[in-house]
C-alpha cells in the first residue's frame, strides 16, 4: 500500500491558503531548522542528530511536508528542495546547516561525500553556499579534497565562497592543503580572479597566504586579477597583488595593460600606483578608446532620437531604423 504523501493536501487546497489557515505550520516548517542548530548547543547532539536525520531524509514524509511549504515561503531554496531524488539526506543537512545530523552521517560507512544534486553540488558546495561554516569544517576534516569537486559550471567550493563574499570560509579551505586554490570555473577564471574584481581585500589577503597561489593566471580575454582589480579601480587588492609580485605591463586580449585600463575608467589612484612601478599609460591606445566609446555613444544617441522622432514600433526590423538615420 503506497505511503500517503502529507503534502498532497496543498495540491487540494493551494499552499496559500494552508499558509493562512496553518500559520504555526507554516512556521514550524520555516524555523525547525533554526532551533535545532541552537538546541545541539543545549543537549545531546545525537538526540537532535536522530530527529534532524528523518526530517533531512528526502525520501520521508517528514521532508516532503515541510519542504514543499519552506519552497513556496523560500524561493530562494526552491531549487534546492524540489527534486528529492537528487538529493540526499547528507545534503539537505549540509544546506540547512544541521551540524548533528552530519555527525551522524558521517559515521555511516556508506555516506556519499560527493553526491551531487540537479546542479552538481555536492554537500560541501551547498553548506559554502548557505554559509555553514561549522558543516563545511566537519566535511573539510573528513575529506579536504571534496573542495575540489566541480558543480555544472566547473566551480569548486572555494570559487563558491569567494563569489558570496564567506571569509571565514574561504579561510578554512585555504588552510586545508588538499584545496587546489587554481582551478577554473566554466568561464576560465579562478577564485583569485572573482575576489580582485568583487573587491573583496579580506579575501584577497586570505589567498595570497598560500605559496602555491598563481598570481597571474589569465583569463579567456587575458585578464589576469591584477588587470581586473585596476580596471575597477580596488586600489588595495592592486597594491597586495603587486607586493606579491603580480606583473604590471601584462597586456590584455585587446592589448591594454592594468595601467591603461585604470585610465580609462578614471581610476587615477591606481593610475599613480602603478606609474610607482615604472609603468606608464600608453596615451594613444587610450585616446583611439575614447574616441570609440564616443563614436558608440554617439552613434545610440542618434538612434534613440530617430526612434523617438518617427516613434518606431518594438517590432520595427533594426535594418530599417539605420535606414531612417
Amino acid at each position: 500500500m503506497q505511503e500517503p504523501d502529507p503534502a498532497a493536501e496543498f495540491n487540494v487546497y493551494g499552499l496559500e491558503a494552508i499558509e493562512q489557515a496553518h500559520v504555526f505550520l507554516s512556521y514550524a516548517a520555516m524555523h525547525w531548522s533554526d532551533h535545532s542548530r541552537e538546541a545541539h548547543t543545549l543537549i545531546d547532539d545525537s538526540l537532535t542528530g536522530r530527529i534532524a536525520f528523518s526530517m533531512c531524509d528526502p525520501h520521508c514524509a517528514p521532508f516532503r511536508l515541510w519542504s514543499t511549504i519552506y519552497s513556496y515561503l523560500q524561493p530562494l531554496f526552491s531549487g534546492c528542495l524540489s527534486e528529492p531524488k537528487n538529493l540526499s539526506n547528507l545534503s539537505v543537512s549540509a544546506l540547512l546547516g544541521i551540524e548533528s545530523a552530519v555527525k551522524l552521517l558521517l559515521e555511516q560507512s556508506d555516506v556519499e561525500l560527493a553526491f551531487g544534486d540537479a546542479g552538481g553540488r555536492t554537500p560541501l558546495h551547498l553548506a559554502v553556499g548557505f554559509g555553514r561554516t561549522a558543516v563545511a569544517r566537519l566535511l573539510l576534516e573528513r575529506d579536504g579534497s571534496l573542495a575540489n569537486i566541480k558543480g555544472d559550471i566547473d566551480d569548486s567550493s572555494l570559487h563558491v565562497a569567494v563569489r558570496m563574499n564567506k571569509p571565514d570560509i574561504v579561510q578554512l579551505l585555504v588552510e586545508s592543503r588538499d584545496v587546489d586554490l587554481n582551478l577554473r570555473d566554466y568561464w576560465g577564471r579562478t577564485p583569485l580572479h572573482y575576489a580582485a574584481v568583487q573587491g573583496h581585500e579580506t579575501i584577497v589577503r586570505l589567498l595570497l597566504k598560500r605559496q602555491d597561489l598563481q598570481i597571474d593566471p589569465k583569463d579567456p580575454r587575458e585578464g589576469t586579477p591584477l588587470l581586473r582589480a585596476a580596471n575597477d579601480g580596488h586600489e588595495t587588492i592592486v597594491r597586495l597583488l603587486l607586493e606579491r609580485g603580480a606583473q604590471p605591463d601584462v597586456e590584455d586580449i585587446e592589448g591594454f595593460t592594468p595601467i591603461d585600463r585604470a585610465e580609462l575608467n578614471g581610476c587615477l589612484n591606481v593610475v599613480r600606483l602603478l606609474e610607482e612601478r615604472g609603468v606608464r599609460v600608453d596615451e594613444n591606445k587610450v585616446n583611439e578608446e575614447r574616441h570609440r566609446w564616443t563614436e558608440q555613444r554617439q552613434y545610440f544617441e542618434s538612434l534613440e532620437s530617430v526612434v523617438t522622432m518617427h516613434s518606431v514600433s518594438p517590432g520595427t526590423s533594426p535594418n530599417n531604423i539605420v535606414e531612417l538615420a
